[in-house]
């Protein structure tokens, strides 16, 4: 008997895959660190993303670094309505379970309550749910950092699938009431 643990052999297929998750896993936080610094903005219902100009001034160099980095934003922004899509999933199931088990049972104990929702998260069919619809988006490139009142647009653009449009916020036709 050995005191050490075998590795267990892992393909090159594998370690491919888990490599490129790894990366992807990478990219992610680091769109996160950017929204949580005030560079990048979400706007979920209008499908819409704030980018920094001091942000979009690195990777406007070239045409190719600018659809690298908004097919990066794609992905992150797609990442994201999904885990929110899943989390009101497991939500909502959680909460079934529990106004189930509340008819039941007068009273619930804090322990009971969290052993209903576990219960309730590994019952859902994560095969049967369907993905969320990954939207193309709007971007816009705002002077100033996004957290600022002060801010404002310079390029409004469009982001779908996998090319791009951008116009000068000056050239938008202006709407009047």
């Amino acid at each position: 008997m050995s005191l050490f643990r075998r590795k267990k052999k892992v393909s090159v297929e594998q370690a491919e895959k888990k490599d490129q998750l790894n990366e992807l896993m990478q990219r992610f936080k680091v769109f996160d660190t950017l929204q949580n610094n005030g560079y990048i903005y979400l706007n979920q219902k209008q499908k819409r993303v704030f980018v920094s100009d001091n942000l979009a001034a690195i990777y406007l160099v070239s045409s190719e670094r600018w659809s690298r980095f908004l097919d990066n934003l794609y992905q992150w922004f797609s990442y994201t309505l999904s885990q929110q899509a899943w989390q009101r999933r497991f939500k909502d199931a959680e909460l079934k379970a529990l106004r189930e088990a509340r008819r039941s049972s007068a009273a619930l104990s804090a322990r009971q309550e969290r052993e209903v929702r576990q219960r309730a998260r590994l019952e859902v069919d994560v095969q049967a749910e369907p993905l969320p619809a990954f939207p193309d988006y709007e971007f816009v490139i705002v002077h100033g950092m996004l957290t600022d009142d002060s801010a404002r647009a310079t390029v409004v653009g469009r982001y779908v699938g996998g090319s791009f449009d951008m116009v000068p916020f000056e050239q938008l036709p202006s709407e009047k009431p």
